[in-house]
């Protein structure tokens, strides 16, 4: 008998799917929602200098992101965490602008 808890999911087409895949779907969507809380902290704040800084600090990374390529992703996890930090750097540089 198999331990409680184990978990399979399948694909429509019925392959196995990793349970990784079904974390990093999570992960992607923390980081689509922080990155949509960043822009909208810039659209709060466009004239000042916190808010253009990460405006181009966000277009750069948006210029980098290839939507519907089959090729393998060059984000590594590292990266990824580096995007992370870097974005709650801004989030907080914004907040800390917008409450002076």
């Amino acid at each position: 008998r198999e331990d409680e808890y184990a978990a399979v999911f399948t694909h429509p087409d019925g392959h196995l799917r990793p349970s990784l895949d079904l974390v990093r779907y999570a992960m992607a969507i923390d980081d689509y929602r922080t990155l949509l809380a960043l822009e909208r902290m810039i659209a709060s704040n466009a004239d000042s200098k916190e808010a253009k800084a990460a405006a181009r600090w966000l277009a750069d990374i948006q210029d980098r992101i290839e939507i519907g390529s089959a090729k393998t992703s060059p984000w590594t996890d590292n990266g990824l965490d580096g995007v992370r930090a870097a974005a709650a750097d801004h989030l907080k540089a914004l907040f800390a602008a917008r409450s002076q």
